[in-house]
Order: C-alpha cells, then structure tokens, then sequence
C-alpha cells in the first residue's frame, strides 16, 4: 500500500513538475526534454537563475510532499494501514458471534435431543414396569382363579357335610350300643340303626377325604384360641376349667380352602376372668 502511495506521488510530483515547466516556458513537456530554459520564476514571479529554480521547485515539491503525508498521507497512510486491521476487528465480532450462535444453537438442540431422550426412556421404563405388573397380576389372578375355583362348589357341598354331622351328633351313644346288643340276640331293628349310622358315618368319612383332596380342611374344636379372623363369636359365657378368651363350644365348624377361610366357624367362646 505505502509503495503505491509512493509511486502515485512521484507521478504527481513528475506531473507537475512538467506542468510547471510548460506553464514557465508556455510551451510542450517535450521542450524540458531538449531545451533547457535559462532562467524559472518562482511562485511570487521573481526570475530565478537556472539551478535555483531547480531547488526552488525540488523544495517546494518536498515540501509539498511533506505537507501531503502529515496531512492528507498520514490520513491515507495510516487510514490503508488500519483498514486492514478495522476490517478483521470488523469481521472478526461477525464470525465470532456467527459461531457463538451456531454454538448455541447446536448446544440447545442437544439439550432438546436429551430431553426428548430422557422422556422417551421414562416411557420406555413406566411401559415396562406396568407391563411387568400387568403380567404379575395376571399371573396371581391366574393362580387364585385356578386354586379357588372350587370355592363355590365346596361351600355347597358344606351344608351337606353339616347335615351329615348333625345326623350323627343326634344318635346318642347308648342307643347305638344297646341296640348292637339287642340287634346281637334278636336282630331287631335296632341292628338297622346302627347299620344307618355307620353308612353316614362313612360317607362323612368319604366326604371329608374329598375335601383334604381338594385342599379343603375342617377346623374348630373346643379349647381352640380365638381367632376373629378365622371364628365367628354368637355369644360368651363363663366356664370353670377353660381359660378365657378360647373357643368353648362349636355350633358350626369351619373350612378354609388353600388357606383362606371359605366359612368362619361358629363358636362361643368362654369369658375372661375379671
């Protein structure tokens, strides 16, 4: 830049040195070529000889020069000098802020991508996990369905077992064995009786084997703890010889299948000691 600046004040500085000369000579540049003038008039008019116009014309071109780069060249000078330094102080802001926002941009769109993830993995997790406690479920309801079927059934069959039980319960013992030994000696029907009593006997037997089969098991005898889940308190009453709070009689037994109380036993239970 300064050697063009350079070379445009030397072709000035030639130019209107030849101007001046034709303007002296009131002739042609191509006269200062072949025709050395003798004398040259300075700026106010005065005949100068030849060498002094000479240096008279050099300093004011010197000076002018001088005049040219303090005033207009430092301007330029400096001004082409800084130009190249505002223009990338200029252009690098623009880049720098173009990548910042670039950055940010990219910065905000993996911060949506791992959001966008983390939520899709939570569903991912929340299906899974309610998948596996659908399964779980119906696994349970499944197994309980298959255990308890017969829960229906077996409470109806236990009506027919009480009645067996109440059959038997209204033969006294006295009756059965006299009427052996009645039935022994004359074979009365007394024999009969026994004889009936013996068939529901066994097919009370029979009935409660079907039920052990199925998973399905009697409880509630006298003395037994109390136990509000698994007995039915009717009434209480005081009994000498039983320790309070047990199971002193039974008016209807009770029956669990696979562990869960189908029918709560019927009981009275004897009074705690104040």
């Amino acid at each position: 830049m300064i050697s063009s600046l350079r070379n445009r004040v030397v072709q000035n500085a030639s130019k209107c040195i030849a101007q001046t000369a034709c303007n002296i000579q009131g002739s042609t540049p191509t006269v200062l070529a072949y025709h050395r003038p003798s004398s040259y008039q300075d700026a106010f008019g005065r005949s100068l000889p030849d060498r002094s116009c000479a240096r008279g014309l050099v300093g004011s071109l010197c000076s002018s020069r001088r005049s040219f780069m303090s005033e207009g060249g430092a301007g330029t000078g400096e001004g082409n000098h800084k130009a190249p330094e505002q223009e990338n102080a200029s252009g690098t802001p623009g880049e720098e802020k173009a990548a910042g926002a670039a950055e940010d941009e990219q910065g905000k769109l993996v911060e949506k991508l791992m959001a966008e993830n983390k939520e899709l993995k939570d569903k991912v997790l929340y299906t899974l996990a309610e998948m596996e406690n659908v399964r779980t479920i119906a696994r349970r309801d499944a197994a309980s369905a298959k255990q308890f079927a017969l829960q229906s059934f077996a409470k109806q069959l236990l009506d027919v077992a009480d009645n067996l039980n109440r059959a038997l319960a209204s033969v006294p013992k006295e009756a059965l064995e006299e009427g052996g030994e009645a039935g022994g000696k004359e074979g009365g029907g007394s024999s009969l009786l026994a004889t009936l009593v013996e068939g529901v006997a066994m097919t009370d037997a029979q009935l409660q084997k079907v039920f052990a089969a199925n998973q399905i098991v009697q409880y509630g005898k006298p003395g037994d703890k109390f136990d509000p889940h698994m007995h039915d308190a009717l009434f209480e009453y005081d009994e000498e010889g039983r320790e309070g709070g047990s199971v002193g009689q039974v008016l209807k037994t009770g029956y669990t299948l696979n562990g869960r109380v189908i029918r709560p036993a019927q009981v009275g239970t004897v009074k705690k000691a104040v």
